[in-house]
């Protein structure tokens, strides 16, 4: 057996298992690879190349697009954009036809074991039940860290308060670099307080949640700029909200209207599962599906700001309406919370019936939240985010 393999047969066996209680309904369509691997592994490179003392366009070239001096180089695209001292990996849109290029945990082969000397990474969490970070990010981490022996310590927080995380930042002088993320984006300045002088010359990361503000979306330039040794890591949010939205329209091209509208209203109606109102990621794919559908209004990402819009199919064109919409925030204050979208999904199927004909979520683990609600509508597409190895199980089942 290959020893990536056994996340997909615990996936495999957790969707066998809700299938046979009677709990899912329906499969996932789609979702987007955000090349989790080449996140979590660019993150440790950034820090990799700053511990041993490179600098300038070093620090996020090499590795990236050319070996490091241990002959390192991640395989896909990573882009740099130096006005937010960002690097950014490409999105894929995922669905039955490929599923199986990404479904297994396949790590870059690009990324050996180097010789560079040991050194302590601090990494921070902000929630340790988010579906992505857990099962996808948090074990990219750890396989990564060993290849460019950097030793990780990993704190991890509920979702809620920031206070969980920073109160048990402990001993920070001990550390070579760190690598954080936040709860919420504009904590930033709370992080580098906790740093303090002692440590103000280290190398910082910050990663999956770009210091900003989280009415606005405007990027926190002053923790970005913490010192020279400072950079972001994640994906382009923008672009994986285009891709998460083509991928749906795509798949409704090739339906008709009978099979798409469910009570012949002439109209496909959707719901929104939202992941963090405040999030940029959640705001990206928000606004990437409602462009697509034609639903975006004034350029809003607001939950209740859209409008009506239409998508081809296959016989013609349907109107399309977003009838409801909710931020999945669970009742501890957590958000992206699975759960909740189980309980409302509930709501939804019960209030209105028939006219759910898509479902759409800002990730995966709310949309496997959707999935798991005995009341889900059978056979209605539902879309996600994050290509999750539950999501990619599901994907390759329907």
């Amino acid at each position: 057996m290959n020893k990536h393999s056994f996340p997909m047969i615990l996936a495999l066996l957790s969707l066998s298992v809700l299938t046979s209680c009677g709990a899912a309904k329906g499969h996932m369509t789609g979702t987007v690879s955000q090349n989790v691997d080449a996140q979590a592994c660019g993150t440790l490179q950034v820090l990799r190349n700053l511990v041993d003392g490179l600098s300038g366009e070093d620090v996020y070239t090499k590795g990236f697009k050319a070996k490091d001096a241990y002959g390192n180089q991640i395989t896909p695209a990573v882009d740099y954009k130096a006005e937010t001292k960002a690097l950014l990996a490409n999105n894929t849109a995922v669905v039955k036809a490929n599923v199986g290029d990404y479904a297994g945990s396949k790590r870059d082969t690009g990324v050996k074991q180097t010789t560079a000397a040991k050194k302590k990474i601090l990494v921070t969490v902000y929630n340790s039940a988010d579906n992505f970070l857990s099962s996808s990010y948090v074990p990219a981490l750890k396989y990564y860290a060993g290849l460019l022996n950097l030793d990780l310590t990993i704190i991890q927080g509920d979702g809620q308060n920031e206070a969980n995380i920073l109160d048990n930042l402990n001993n920070l002088d001990t550390y070579d670099g760190y690598a954080f993320n936040m709860v919420k984006t504009n904590s930033g300045s709370e992080y580098i307080k906790k740093l303090g002088t002692a440590n103000a010359d280290k190398p910082l990361v910050w990663y999956n949640r770009q210091p900003s503000d989280p009415t606005t979306g405007i990027i926190d330039m002053v923790s970005m700029n913490y010192n020279a040794k400072t950079f972001y890591v994640g994906f382009d949010a923008a672009g994986g909200g285009d891709v998460q939205g083509k991928m749906i329209t795509d798949y409704l091209a090739t339906k008709t209207k009978a099979e798409l509208d469910r009570d012949g209203d002439g109209t496909l109606g959707y719901v929104l599962c939202i992941g963090d109102i405040g999030h940029n990621d959640s705001k990206a794919r928000t606004k990437g599906i409602r462009k697509a559908l034609g639903t975006l209004k004034n350029d809003s990402t607001d939950p209740n700001t859209h409008q009506t819009g239409s998508v081809k199919v296959k016989d013609g064109t349907l109107v399309v309406e977003e009838i409801a919409e909710s931020e999945m925030k669970g009742n501890d204050g957590s958000t992206w919370n699975a759960d909740k979208a189980t309980e409302i999904m509930g709501t939804w199927a019960s209030s209105l019936g028939k006219k759910i004909d898509l479902v759409v979520s800002n990730n995966d683990g709310m949309a496997m939240g959707c999935l798991a609600n005995s009341s889900y509508p059978a056979s209605v597409p539902i879309f996600g985010y994050d290509a999750n190895a539950d999501a990619l199980a599901s994907i390759q089942q329907g």
